[in-house]
Order: structure tokens, then C-alpha cells, then sequence
């Protein structure tokens, strides 16, 4: 059995106060912490891979770059239900776990 969940969060990181983003950075790695012990208790599954999506726009992925995240490239910006073939949506970076 595969069980898929997607949870939208944007944390927006201030660059100029160090200590605001260790406090971001704090937060981060507790929100993954529940994730994982919220399904292995509930669900009875382990998590073996979390993929994330961050607009660009707004931020620059600096609590997934500090968490050892890898870095994928950058999506189309077309959507999952294409049929033109253009950009039609925002181009966000793409990071996962290893």
C-alpha cells in the first residue's frame, strides 16, 4: 500500500536576522518530526521520501537547503493537466529527501 499526503507550507524566511531563522529552521524540523511520528503511529507506515515545491517568487528554500535537502531543478510551470504546452502556472524549484 502506497499512501501519498501533500501538506502545503510556507514559512517565509527572514535573510537578515539570524536568529529568526534558526527559529524558522527549529520549526521546520519539528513539523517533519510530527509528520514522520503522525504516520508511523496512525498509519503504521514509514516515510521513505518527501518531495516539496517552493516558489520562487517568494522564497528561496533556505530551511530545506539548511535541512540537507536535494536540490531537483525547477518544474515547467505547465500544471499536471496540460494540453497547450505552455506555461501557464508559476515555475516553483522542486527538493526532496534522499
Amino acid at each position: 500500500m502506497i499512501f501519498i499526503c501533500q501538506i502545503r507550507a510556507e514559512l517565509p524566511c527572514p535573510f537578515g536576522n539570524y536568529v529568526l531563522t534558526q527559529i524558522f529552521f527549529i520549526l521546520f524540523i519539528f513539523f517533519l518530526t510530527f509528520i514522520t511520528f503522525f504516520c508511523h503511529n496512525i498509519f503504521h507506515h514509514k516515510i521513505y521520501y518527501l518531495e516539496t515545491f517552493v516558489y520562487t517568487e517568494k522564497f528561496i528554500g533556505t530551511s530545506y537547503k539548511s535541512s540537507n535537502w536535494s536540490y531537483l531543478g525547477k518544474t515547467t510551470g505547465r500544471g499536471k493537466n496540460d494540453q497547450t504546452h505552455k506555461v501557464n502556472r508559476s515555475i516553483k524549484s522542486v527538493y526532496d529527501t534522499h
